[in-house]
């Protein structure tokens, strides 16, 4: 899936714009997304073309209900570093505890020591990442979480002018972690997600998996 980009557009842009008398109206342009079953259009964010390769596209384990366990997936190191290893910045995490997993796809219930194989997908330049099995649930009280990075995504983030005071605007009030229902159905921006300004990081709790991404 290539540079694609996303919104809810309306009332938020007007405000945004009105925020900033001297900065030029936001016109997203660019591949888009419409909305399944929703109004407006998802602007999902771009890896910048400066940013480092990644270490993989993909990454599997089988993950047991009563152990704490982790998949991530970095981005390469400079080999040019006198400590590469230091330099290796994350981009994805996905963190479970031990009664995080709760029933399979279908509804049928996880018992302790039982194992689902768990996958995290990578969409080649785009900060979009598909999490199988698709209708996997977890925990309220112990969800997945989420560490989803954007330190190196394209800082255009409407497209238009290059990077203006618009783009920061975007980043700071609109940007989200977004879900699509069931893998294929409708958009939504999740509800429990930290956004951490600075170190441009969103951190979210999961309750099932589908596909998600950094989107405004």
């Amino acid at each position: 899936m290539s540079r694609a980009k996303f919104i809810t557009l309306g009332a938020c842009l007007a405000l945004l714009a009105c925020s900033d008398s001297t900065a030029p109206p936001i016109e997203p342009s660019g591949p888009q997304f419409d909305m399944a079953g929703g109004s407006g259009t998802l602007h999902i964010l771009t890896q910048s073309d400066s940013a480092p390769l990644l270490e993989t596209l993909q990454a599997s384990v089988w993950v047991v209900r009563g152990k704490k366990q982790r998949i991530r997936i970095r981005y390469e190191a400079d080999p040019n570093a006198v400590d590469p290893e230091a330099l290796v910045l994350g981009f994805v995490e996905l963190e479970f505890d031990k009664t995080t997993l709760e029933t399979l796809p279908g509804g049928v219930p996880i018992a302790d020591g039982d194992s689902v194989l768990v996958s995290v997908t990578v969409h080649a330049d785009s900060l979009l990442l598909t999490l199988e099995p698709t209708g996997l649930t977890f925990s309220a009280a112990k969800p997945a979480r989420l560490k989803f990075r954007y330190h190196n995504a394209n800082p255009d983030l409407d497209g238009v002018n290059g990077v203006d005071p618009n783009d920061e605007l975007i980043r700071t009030q609109l940007l989200n972690v977004w879900q699509q229902q069931d893998g294929s159905g409708e958009w939504s921006p999740l509800a429990n997600v930290k956004h951490g300004l600075e170190s441009r990081k969103f951190d979210a709790d999961l309750l099932h998996f589908s596909n998600y991404a950094i989107a405004w």
